[in-house]
């Protein structure tokens, strides 16, 4: 299958058919002319209400409103639907789209079917059954969730996957290495020794230096055992041999 080229590419911000191209979906142009009402309702429910096919009570109470205000409900009901496309990604102003609204009616209402058809917002209607395609146009599918009529559209967001994350960062190169306890004189071993980059964390009985008047770090009262090796004094005898 070839590309399309630059004249039928995808136009993601306007309308990728003409006003007066009617004859290209002869379904939708002979429900137009047959009941324009039914085909206004059918976009107008799609586009707000996200379900295909007629609303029948929409129909009713635009014919109603046509037989007081002279055919200016319906004309309203399109010009506003031309400017409510917004949703599907077209920006066309409020002037623009009234004056192709009363250049041509009919014609506007062709060209928002097919252009909703192309975009896969196909309305339905009572005389259309299939969505028109263009010719080497291919719009790619929505990813947009929609929100109340003239809200706009807010992009989905898809949730991250949560990776796990270790509790402490290492620079490159560094190696974990063990705890060294400090021997004190006399073979015991005390305070552990800091290592590089750790946080020294002290536990409860235990100095960071010496208190006054106990060298070595000891805590109060706690007497350390003689070196090894190291044997007591006799006691001396006196003269009587006592």
């Amino acid at each position: 299958m070839q590309p399309p080229s630059a004249a039928n590419a995808f136009i993601p911000n306007d309308y990728n058919t003409s006003l007066f191209e009617c004859c290209a979906d002869m379904g939708s142009c002979c429900e137009t002319i047959c009941c324009m009402y039914c085909q206004v309702s059918a976009q107008r429910n799609k586009l707000i209400k996200k379900t295909e096919g007629v609303d029948c009570c929409q129909c009713f109470t635009m014919a109603c409103g046509d037989m007081f205000l002279c055919g200016w409900c319906l004309m309203y009901n399109v010009a506003q639907q031309r400017m409510d496309m917004k949703i599907l990604g077209i920006n066309e102003g409020y002037i623009s789209a009234w004056c192709k609204t009363w250049c041509c009616l009919a014609c506007s209402v062709c060209q928002t079917h097919r252009e909703m058809s192309i975009r896969h917002h196909f309305p339905g209607g009572c005389c259309v059954k299939e969505p028109y395609q263009k010719a080497g146009v291919e719009a790619p599918r929505p990813m947009l969730m929609t929100m109340e009529a003239g809200m706009g559209m807010v992009p989905l967001v898809y949730p991250q996957p949560m990776l796990a994350q270790p509790m402490m960062m290492q620079q490159p190169g560094m190696h974990a290495q063990p705890m060294m306890m400090q021997q004190q004189p006399g073979g015991v071993y005390g305070q552990p020794m800091m290592m590089q980059g750790q946080p020294m964390m002290m536990q409860q009985g235990q100095y960071m230096q010496a208190p006054p008047g106990q060298p070595g770090g000891y805590p109060q009262g706690y007497v350390p055992p003689p070196p090894a090796g190291y044997a007591p004094p006799q006691p001396q005898k006196d003269a009587d041999g006592l």
